[in-house]
């Protein structure tokens, strides 16, 4: 019945081969009930109405090329002192490192490992984690190293069973450990190693939903007005997906919907948003496609349109396209992204909201010399400051050219980049 159970769960991802987790249900449950939600859960989305929790189902990979790869880690160095309270277990190594993988699941606010390590020898390295969060790394089993290198160990995704008011919720948590030097400059780098997914119904339309842990801190459901630091929902058909910064509003098909998700990220919320205050938002000419997000949510414009409207607030430019055909016939398309915060806009209500970003592009040109030989960095920058990227023909710009001559002419060449 399990290798059943298995095989259907396996099946019914996009990302290969990955690992059921019946431990992730949020509360207690009978066996047999438990078996049954699992496998009937995908379709859970058929009876959803307006503003109903949608469920999803928790899952993990052993590898971390498969599942879906749109979180980023969280850096933490070493500290001297395990944090107070820690009980800790007998170590075998001569150097121990203690550090807080920081979660708002616990009621500490981090969950405590201490790393065992003999220095110089990166293949007896064990950890401890406080697994299941119960203050203590002494009732713990260590963990030995997955892979490890001179520079680098890492321990694969480890579980974490984080204690609720509804019930223990698992987490994967994928631990990896750096030296910078040697083995007094540590660094360790969490990030998340499991993701919820499932079939929901949106109004009339049946969508695939997956949930990332974008942040790698432990909850699902964190928005805010620095977009990268929330999480991400994605939401599509076989035609295609759509990947947003969890905020109150995003565009589906051309609609707005609220969306929202539970902390543990159990299910989510997603319905026709009503009564949205708009403001309408001027861009130049050539702008063909502009990305607000922040704690609003993700919208995407696809332009030009006149004054396309938008829902009112502070928003942060993630992304602007601009393009224009060349004399040769072929189209060139600016970019910008990596805005400065200093550049947000405030869309206000009934109001026409001009944003001056696009042209002029500024060029600069860095040289380093380095032991005979000439290093050039070539960057783009838009007028707020952001970051430009030129794609010719949907592909990336050829590399430019260098033309050197001397003073007198008599030698001239030109060379051709390459892409570092």
């Amino acid at each position: 019945m399990m290798k059943k159970l298995k095989s259907r769960i396996e099946k019914l991802s996009p990302f290969g081969t990955l690992a059921p987790n019946l431990k992730g249900l949020r509360r207690p449950l009978p066996f047999f009930l438990a078996l049954w939600i699992v496998t009937t859960l995908p379709l859970a989305g058929d009876a959803a109405g307006k503003g109903d929790e949608q469920w999803l189902r928790y899952l993990s990979s052993s590898s971390r090329s498969s599942g879906p790869n749109y979180s980023t880690r969280q850096v933490a160095a070493p500290e001297k002192e395990a944090p107070e309270g820690v009980a800790l277990p007998e170590f075998s190594g001569t150097r121990v490192h203690h550090v807080r993988w920081v979660t708002p699941m616990t009621p500490v606010g981090y969950v405590a490992l201490a790393y065992d390590a003999a220095p110089g020898n990166t293949a007896n390295q064990l950890l401890f984690i406080d697994r299941d969060c119960d203050g203590s790394l002494a009732d713990e089993e260590p963990i030995t190293s997955t892979q490890h290198d001179r520079n680098w160990t890492m321990f694969g995704f480890v579980p974490i069973v984080f204690p609720t008011e509804n019930g223990p919720v698992t987490y994967h948590l994928d631990v990896q450990v750096y030296r910078f030097g040697g083995d007094d400059n540590l660094r360790f780098y969490f990030r998340a190693g499991g993701w919820y997914e499932g079939l929901i119904r949106i109004e009339e339309k049946e969508y695939k939903c997956i949930l990332v842990d974008y942040n790698s801190n432990g909850t699902f459901n964190d928005s805010g007005e620095i977009f990268h630091h929330s999480d991400r929902i994605t939401i599509g058909t076989k035609e295609g997906f759509e990947s947003y910064w969890l905020g109150k509003y995003i565009q589906i098909d051309g609609t707005l919907f609220t969306a929202a998700a539970e902390m543990d990220g159990a299910f989510v919320t997603v319905e026709r948003a009503e009564n949205v205050p708009l403001g309408r938002v001027a861009v130049p000419a050539d702008v063909c496609r502009l990305s607000l997000a922040g704690k609003e949510g993700h919208i995407r414009l696809d332009l030009p349109s006149d004054q396309p409207s938008v829902p009112a607030g502070n928003w942060c430019l993630e992304e602007w396209w601009m393009s224009r055909l060349g004399d040769d016939g072929r189209k060139w398309t600016l970019k910008g992204r990596n805005t400065p915060r200093s550049a947000d806009v405030v869309i206000r209500e009934n109001q026409s909201n001009s944003i001056d970003l696009g042209e002029p592009v500024t060029a600069s040109l860095e040289v380093t010399a380095k032991k005979g030989a000439y290093d050039f960095d070539q960057k783009l920058r838009g007028r707020l400051g952001e970051k430009i990227y030129l794609d010719v023909n949907g592909k990336r710009a050829p590399a430019p050219r260098l033309l050197i001559t001397s003073a007198d002419g008599t030698y001239k060449e030109e060379l051709t980049f390459k892409y570092g």
